[in-house]
This record gives structure tokens, sequence and C-alpha cells, in this order.
């Protein structure tokens, strides 16, 4: 706006939300946009920041180079590889849903629509193989283009044959993992999502547990387990119970975990927010096939002891909405799992000369749409409620994952560099740098001066 009665004009600008901060990158006659939240993404948090920043601050980290990187590639090169969403799904006809009911797996395909809308974002084609319908995966679109598996969790089939059919119920068995095995061994790539799938309500009220059908084919022929049946908890100390834990309500749903090792896929992503979804372990299976175990991202040991993979979180989860969630004792059950443990790992072998790798998310659930398009609630201060931006950078695990296992690991971002922190001093520290620092110190200088004043009067 312009002052009629000065000589010069003045100008005043309104506050532009960050949603509406765009970066615009051309490439030839082609155009990209480029969000704000993808240059200035959310920093990780401290384990000791129970709901989030104080004051509701947000803490930001640059990432401007690997966003126009990436947005560069993806509009001046052909696509780095294809990935093939594999699942195992038979949907019923509208006229038979009165009869019987379809098969899908706990992750169904049609809600990863987001996860694929990312991962074309990052040069990558996206296909579907249903296993139930089609024996063989789709023809690639390029020739010579490397292709990664992405398996999601197969479903139980029928327990017997639809009323008036004469043909076996169609279910997971020998056949499709026998093709999966093929396939990787002929040196396609794969990524298994896993979860902590939460049982199901049988007969007469009691609760049956939903299997990972993938299981028995990851022990026998890659060492490899996800225990589907634990669910990773955070809590935190009971300032009014020592030695006890409470649950937050926040963190049960949006589990903050970055503690990725230095395995190429996870690694630059240390210093990202990440939130995930029923977490399990990915452990090595005892006494099976010996093949070369990578962790990715782990579950570390804190001395607090306020994360732990639990045996029972239908228990817990009861207890945390009807506000009984203090006095928690982590591991108290016999089946519990403490840290350190992997949730997210590599397995590799050598198959005819050739290296096979598979790679197995314990954070399946995390990719659904409902999940990472919600905006994550945070709390500012007494009873305020906010946001922050949904948990989309956890695509990012995936797409790494994708690259590592086509052989594309110089398109995997550097990431953030993590910012060290200075961490509170413990009370036991704290005491003797008051005695070393406060008391020895100083007295060694009034000495050291003492013997110089005697000197210099001799």
């Amino acid at each position: 706006t312009t002052a009629a009665s000065s000589a010069e004009p003045r100008y005043t600008c309104a506050p532009v939300p960050r949603r509406l901060l765009k970066l615009r990158v051309e490439v030839g006659d082609r155009v990209g946009v480029i969000g704000f939240e993808d240059v200035w993404p959310l920093e990780e948090r401290q384990p000791w920041d129970v709901v989030g920043p104080e004051e509701g601050q947000e803490r930001r980290i640059f990432n401007g180079d690997q966003a126009v990187r990436s947005k560069i590639l993806s509009m001046a090169s052909e696509p780095l590889g294809e990935v093939v969403l594999t699942y195992f799904e038979e949907p019923v006809p509208p006229f038979m849903r009165q009869y019987r009911r379809g098969m899908t797996g706990p992750i169904p395909s049609m809600y990863l629509q987001t996860l694929r809308q990312r991962l074309e974002k990052a040069n990558l084609t996206v296909t579907e193989w249903n296993m139930a319908k089609e024996d063989d995966p789709p023809e690639p679109k390029a020739k010579g283009r490397p292709r990664v598996l992405l398996v999601l969790p197969p479903p139980e089939g029928p327990p017997m044959r639809p009323p008036g059919s004469e043909e076996e119920p169609n279910q997971w068995g020998e056949k499709q993992e026998k093709k999966l095995d093929e396939l990787i061994a002929g040196g396609t790539g794969a990524v298994f999502l896993a979860a902590y799938f939460q049982p199901e309500m049988a007969q007469f009220g009691a609760l049956r547990p939903v299997p990972y059908l993938l299981n028995d084919y990851l022990k026998k022929n890659w060492g490899v387990e996800a225990r589907t049946d634990l669910r990773v908890v955070q809590a935190v100390p009971d300032p009014l119970n020592p030695g006890t834990y409470q649950l937050p309500v926040l963190r049960w749903t949006f589990l903050p975990l970055s503690a990725f090792t230095d395995h190429p896929a996870g690694k630059p992503l240390r210093a990202r927010r990440l939130y995930w979804l029923s977490v399990c372990p990915v452990v090595k299976a005892e006494g099976k096939p010996k093949t070369t175990f990578r962790e990715i991202l782990v579950v570390p040991r804190n001395p607090s002891g306020g994360t732990w993979a639990a045996s029972n979180p239908l228990q817990l989860e009861r207890k945390l909405f009807l506000g009984q969630g203090r006095g928690i004792v982590p591991g108290s059950e016999a089946d519990d799992m403490l840290p350190p443990f992997p949730v997210a790992a590599e397995a590799a072998k050598t198959v005819k000369g050739k290296t096979a790798r598979i790679i197995v998310l314990g954070v399946g659930l995390s990719y659904v749409d409902p999940f990472i398009n919600s905006p994550v609630p945070r709390l500012t201060g007494g009873e305020t409620l906010a946001t922050d931006p949904p948990p989309t950078s956890d695509v990012d695990l995936i797409t790494n994952s994708v690259y590592y296992l086509i052989g594309k690991r110089e398109f995997i971002g550097a990431g953030p560099s993590p910012t060290p922190r200075i961490r509170h001093i413990p009370p036991a520290t704290m005491g003797a740098v008051k005695v070393v620092f406060g008391v020895l110190w100083p007295l060694a200088l009034l000495a050291v001066g003492g013997v110089v004043m005697l000197l210099r009067k001799r």
C-alpha cells in the first residue's frame, strides 16, 4: 500500500503462510514445484521431548539440496527403477458380498495411494502384481530396468470352499512362496512390509492372533523373523512414582524413532522427524540358513528404559485410554522384549554366484493413507493442542531401500546432519563438577598464588 502523504512509497507485506511458499524448478520445457516442508522439514525430536518442543517452538533443518536434486533428477532423466507392488487379494463381486467376504491382508493395497505417489516423485515407476490372479509379474515397462518387489502381508484363506462351489478356496501357499524365491534368486530385490497386527475378535468374544503368513518363508530361506505379535511401546518416567513409567497418549499412535545404523538405506534419515505406527521387532532367527543380517533401524538401549516391545499391548492400550496409564514397569511380562533390537533389517545370501538381498520393515502400517496423511498432534503447553505436518517422510525409508537394492546407491540423498545438543548433566556427575571446579580448582589457584608470594618475598 502506498501512503499518499509521503514523498516515497511505503510498502507493507502480510505474512505468507508456509503452505504457500513454493520453489519453482525448470528443466527445459518442464516445470516443477517444491514445497516448504520438503526444503525445511521438522528436525528429529530428542528422547526427553515428551510431547514436543517447549513453548511450541519448531526445530527445522535444511534439506533443500536433496529436495532440489530429487526434483531435477525426476524431471530430467528416465525412471531409475520399477517398484512392483506385490499382494494377494481376491475382491468379491458386489452381488456375492452377502454370501462371502473378500480376502485382503492387514495392509490393503488400496490404502497405499500416497506411497505410490511419493515413489513416483522419487523417479520410480510403480506397477501392481496380484498373485491371487496372476502367476507371473507384469512385464517391465522398459527393457533392462531394475525391479524391486514391495511385498504386502497376504491374508488368511477361507477355511472351506464357498457354498455351491466345487473349486478349492484360493489362498496363499507354497506356490506363491516358490515364485517369490525364484524372482529374488534371479536378482530381483524385495522389500517385505510387516507390523504389529492387532488380534481379531473370534467366536464367543475370544481374541485370535493375526498371523504373518510370510514368516515361515522368511525364517526358512533368510533367517529373519518379524515378531508381529509384539508392539514397540514408548513410555516416560512417572514423576509421582519413581521407578515406574507412564504412557503418553500421543506416542501410542505416533511413535518417534530415528535410531538408524550406518546402513546406506537408513543413515541419511538420522536427523529426520519420523513417526511410526504399530512397530514390531524384526530379529534374526536362530538356527536358520546362514545369511548376512544387517540392522537398519533399531530400538536402542536407553538408560531410562522407557521403550520396549510389549507382548500384551491391548492391556496397555486399555489402561491408557481409561486414564490408568501410570505405574507401568517395562518388560514386566514374561514375553516382553527389551532393547536393543532392530525393527528394520536386511538379509543377504549368495545364490548361484550372485548376491540376493531382501529388506524387512517392521513399520508397514506407517504407510497406509489414513496414517501417513494425518497431521501429527502435539501439546504446546498446558492443554493446548497443535499439529505438525503429516509424517510423509516415512516413505524415504522405502525409497532408499529401493535405491539400495537396485544398485543405485549414489542416488540416496546424504540427508541433513544431526545437530548435537548439550544434554542435562546427571546429578552424580554434576556433584563431581562442583567439587572439582568449585572447591579443588580455586584451592589449587590459591596454593599457587601463595607459593608465588613467598618466593617473591624472599
